[in-house]
């Protein structure tokens, strides 16, 4: 199955799900959205363009303008100027929101769930099973704020198997 984000230019529109391939393309996507922040600085067709292309793909908008916070630091991988792939020390902090092509899958399911007039509500059920550090809950962040910005009368609701991680002074 191929995963595209909608609104990406076509030479960066394919999430590759190779290594190498992701690598390079993932800083294709950084310079993109830097591009589209620049572009956004003033308001006028540029910026209404954007702004168009975020509000029709959760994607697009959380890749150009999300951010995910790394509370523990860790590594990442680059291309070094051997054009080898590097393993990187990275501090904790916040970083843009670059999505790998599952996440960008769940998002596409999360949709295709809302699609479904199954019920009174109009919505049908969906259950995703995580593991943790595959950043699925930034996604359903993600989501949840996208929605809240963008669509006109929008509902969520998100919930924890125990009260004290929610309510705790982790992140």
């Amino acid at each position: 199955m191929v995963t595209r984000i909608p609104g990406f230019p076509p030479d960066i529109e394919i999430v590759p799900d190779t290594k190498r391939e992701y690598i390079e393309w993932r800083d294709k996507v950084l310079a993109f959205r830097e591009l589209c922040h620049r572009m956004c600085e003033h308001e006028g067709p540029q910026r209404d363009g954007i702004m168009a292309l975020a509000a029709n793909s959760k994607a697009f908008w959380l890749c150009v303008f999300g951010v995910v916070l790394n509370p523990k630091g860790g590594t990442d991988l680059i291309i070094n100027e051997d054009d080898e792939i590097e393993e990187i020390k990275v501090p904790r902090g916040w970083y843009p929101f670059i999505m790998y092509p599952f996440q960008v899958d769940t998002i596409n399911w999360h949709d295709r769930i809302m699609d479904i007039d199954d019920d009174e509500t109009g919505k049908a059920d969906g259950v995703c099973e995580k593991s943790r550090d595959m950043g699925l809950t930034w996604i359903f962040v993600g989501i949840a704020a996208h929605q809240w910005i963008f669509a006109d009368d929008y509902l969520c609701m998100f919930l924890s198997y125990k009260e004290e991680m929610v309510d705790g002074p982790s992140p």
